[in-house]
């Protein structure tokens, strides 16, 4: 049960979606923002290049909560525990660094209104996106550790399946 509000399962497939309609959302409206004009042809293709990369990992990595799902196997959920750890990790280090910005008196933004009122905004958005991953990495990882779980028991079954048939003086197996 996540959070005692659903199973783990439910909770890490809600994640997948919401993720990745995320991701697709956030696509196409860099997509559709960005002022193509203004650039050079290698800022145009550079840019287009990465908001591609983004799309295919950021698809990719959470199509493979889905399909871990749909197969009962623990180790696709790897990708995005490997995606999402490093992620939350840099967000929390542009936190802090955002945080210098407006406490440092060398680097001259401290007592500047409009560069703080930017930079706690940033702050709040990047706090508020850091608990929502951070939950939705806590639904996969109580996921993976069921999907685990439950391999380890299939697995302990068939032992116990495979050794009755040598050995059939032993007591019925009971499935859970």
């Amino acid at each position: 049960m996540f959070f005692k509000l659903c199973h783990a399962q439910r909770a890490a497939l809600t994640v997948a979606g919401m993720g990745m309609s995320a991701v697709i959302l956030i696509f196409v409206s860099t997509f559709f923002e960005f002022d193509w004009y203004s650039h050079r042809t290698g800022v145009d293709i550079i840019a287009l290049a990465f908001l591609f990369i983004y799309l295919v990992i950021g698809t990719m990595v959470h199509y493979e909560v889905i399909v871990g799902i749909r197969k009962q196997s623990s180790h696709y959920l790897l990708p995005f525990i490997i995606v999402y750890a490093p992620t939350m990790g840099t967000e929390a280090l542009f936190i802090v660094i955002h945080m210098l910005h407006i406490h440092s008196p060398t680097l001259d933004f401290a007592y500047r209104e409009e560069a703080n009122g930017l930079y706690i905004f940033f702050i709040v958005v990047l706090i508020i996106t850091l608990i929502i991953q951070g939950a939705m990495l806590a639904a996969v990882c109580q996921c993976r550790y069921y999907l685990s779980c439950k391999e380890m028991h299939l697995a302990a079954l068939k032992v116990a399946e495979s050794s009755v048939c040598f050995f059939p003086f032993l007591l019925q197996i009971v499935r859970i």
